[in-house]
């Protein structure tokens, strides 16, 4: 099984597109970072706080926005 940060490096590019886009571009890298050095817990903390911060309007099951189930994949494993 793969971990955490593999997933997020797998599928990133997915989701780079809305952790942009509210976050801006340094926490996508320096969740990309995180990945990198295989913070796993570190990552997992960032992307939480990423979840709970989304419009749920826009972000849940019924939008389906592209790299949502990519990212939900990594926080709910």
């Amino acid at each position: 099984m793969e971990n955490k940060c593999q997933l997020f490096l797998q599928h990133c590019e997915k989701f780079r597109w809305f952790i942009t886009k509210f976050f801006g571009e340094e926490e996508f890298e320096r969740c990309k970072k995180l990945a990198e050095g295989n913070l796993e817990s570190e990552l997992l903390s960032a992307l939480n706080r990423i979840w709970f911060y989304l419009p749920d309007d826009l972000f849940n099951i019924r939008e389906m926005p592209e790299g949502w189930n990519e990212f939900l994949q990594i926080i709910e494993e």
